[in-house]
């Protein structure tokens, strides 16, 4: 998923009056439609609970004449648990500066640990032009750090939002489908990746109920494949792309988005040529990406 304002992408990932229940249990009326909205606004002074647990894995593997020569794997993961307070937003009230108050930061690759930030260290984030930046005690992230506060962020550079790619205009009940508008992902955006065959379903699942109120469990499937840039014909000579996510969204359209599960794999394939332009090895990479983000807005 892009980005759903409320979490800040992946990134993202990811974010009708208020429905006010008595103390009689109120069901959802049979066959009702609904409306829906992805995008979810934000205001500057607000601050959420955020707990993230997200996971990168890629495999690479260098095969010459039939025979894998070569094989690595990286497994990258963080467990994140924060106060999130937004800073400032932009004219269509996404987040476009957002701070930290860490209650909990572990990174491990390959299963051990790597490092860890403590509770109630300060993280600041923001873009620098193109670049996402991370300060910590007025300096700015970098290496393993930098990658793994950037895996539990989604600030976008575009003020496009989630409604515009996956959303409906018609009201929708309770599985009913429709297919994404996949002109924003053809179209690229800052990282300069750039998609071809791009489809889409997404999934009004069902009306579900967190702490009290109702929900809309909405998924989407998308499936596509890397373009090479006309700068780089020596692209990849195979690539596919499928994204899953599920979020559920309050009824309340001005409530957070208040859970996000994704799941990103990605395979590349591309022959290395030698000195006279003949395939010398073929080198494949298989990327997979699982996340689950959990939101609650705070007083």
């Amino acid at each position: 998923m892009t980005s759903t304002s409320g979490f800040g992408t992946l990134a993202r990932v990811r974010l009708c009056a208020q429905i006010v229940f008595s103390t009689l249990l109120v069901l959802p009326l049979c066959g009702q439609d609904y409306e829906i909205r992805l995008f979810r606004p934000t205001t500057a002074g607000e601050r959420y609970r955020q707990v993230t647990q997200v996971e990168e894995r890629l495999e690479k593997a260098t095969i010459k004449e039939g025979r894998v020569i070569k094989e690595t794997n990286d497994v990258f993961a963080v467990y994140f648990d924060a106060t999130v307070i937004i800073d400032a937003v932009n004219p269509k009230t996404q987040a476009s500066r957002v701070s930290y108050v860490i209650e909990k930061v572990e990174v491990t690759r390959d299963g051990k640990k790597l490092f860890f930030l403590p509770g109630g260290l300060a993280v600041a984030r923001k873009f620098d032009g193109q670049k996402l930046v991370f300060q910590i005690g007025g300096k700015a992230a970098e290496g393993d750090v930098h990658r793994a506060l950037s895996m539990v962020s989604e600030l976008k550079t575009s003020e496009s939002d989630d409604d515009e790619t996956f959303g409906t205009k018609s009201r929708k009940k309770p599985g009913d489908t429709w297919k994404i508008n996949p002109r924003l992902l053809k179209e690229g955006d800052a990282s300069g990746f750039k998609f071809d065959d791009v489809d889409g379903t997404v999934t009004f699942s069902e009306i579900t109920r967190h702490n009290g109120e109702d929900m809309l469990r909405i998924s989407a499937n998308i499936t596509g494949k890397f373009v090479a840039s006309p700068e780089d014909q020596k692209g990849p000579d195979l690539t596919s792309i499928n994204e899953w996510w599920e979020g559920i969204f309050p009824v309340d359209a001005t409530q957070p988005v208040v859970e996000l599960s994704e799941k990103t794999t990605i395979f590349i394939s591309a022959n290395v040529l030698d000195k006279t332009g003949e395939p010398e090895v073929q080198v494949r990479r298989n990327y997979v990406r699982t996340a689950k983000t959990k939101l609650a807005r705070l007083p």
